[in-house]
């Protein structure tokens, strides 16, 4: 499950991938995977089947993945307004949505070839290759960032056109994980003593700057696991879950991390 935060709130509306309802995870429940669009304001909710939600934007266009056939590669499927219906995108990994409801993620244009990044139109129409890149996230100027397959984070120019390597804090790679409406990238970054260390850019991922020192001075210690920034430049990180405890952490930030303000998901 793929939860995309940001974390400024504007709509209560909430979208969770639950795993075996709210029971704990054990063998005989663990294929029981399904999403929901939870409206904090009407108090409904809008079950979204056998589904992993990874982002939905302010009209509660909800992406992700299923299976459309058992043990088939699953495809990525988007919705309408508010989770209504839902419109297969073929064998797809969709990551993120914006406010005009482009998404980005990965493909294979080619079987057993490193895969491809791709950015769509409004509401999911059409596909284009923005070749060996992941993208992980899209802001509402159609800015892309992720990680290109040589292993730098990326950023791209609105719509998804030319592309940016972002460079890293001396070491041999870094990955971004998200993107805000002004162009700042947040991700990991390896420094020059082979540290994996966080990172935020400045507008449109002009610079790199390492966050590890301003968050040791505030007690935020490594390894982290997770990196998100909203449109106010405040950011949320998370650590890495122990393997004990890492599919109750699963369930948990389904139900609270996405209250969205996200306009993709803000």
């Amino acid at each position: 499950m793929i939860i995309n935060n940001r974390f400024k709130v504007r709509s209560l509306i909430l979208t969770a991938a639950l795993i075996g309802g709210l029971s704990l995870v054990n063998h005989a429940n663990a294929q029981q995977v399904g999403s929901y669009l939870i409206d904090l304001n009407s108090k409904t909710v809008t079950d979204l089947g056998e589904t992993y939600a990874s982002a939905i934007n302010d009209a509660g266009q909800v992406v992700g993945s299923y299976y459309p056939i058992i043990n088939a590669p699953p495809h990525a499927f988007i919705t309408g307004p508010n989770g209504m219906g839902m419109r297969d995108l073929g064998a797809i990994d969709a990551n993120h949505i914006n406010s005009a409801g482009q998404l980005v993620g990965r493909y294979y244009p080619i079987a057993n070839a490193p895969p491809h990044a791709f950015i769509t139109g409004p509401n999911g129409t059409g596909l284009r290759d923005l070749g060996a890149l992941t993208a992980s996230a899209i802001n509402d100027a159609g800015q892309v960032a992720g990680t290109a397959n040589f292993g730098h984070a990326f950023v791209t120019g609105p719509n998804g056109v030319g592309v940016s390597d972002l460079g890293t804090l001396g070491g041999i790679g870094s990955r971004a994980t998200d993107i805000n409406d002004v162009g700042q990238v947040v991700g990991f970054a390896y420094t020059a003593e082979g540290e994996s260390h966080a990172f935020v850019t400045g507008l449109n991922g002009v610079g790199m700057t390492d966050l590890n020192p301003l968050m040791s001075q505030l007690g935020v210690l490594p390894p982290l696991g997770g990196i998100w920034i909203n449109n106010n430049g405040q950011i949320v990180v998370t650590p890495i879950p122990e393997p004990e405890i890492y599919a109750m952490l699963l369930i948990g930030l389904g139900l609270i991390g996405f209250i969205a303000g996200h306009r993709r998901a803000t």
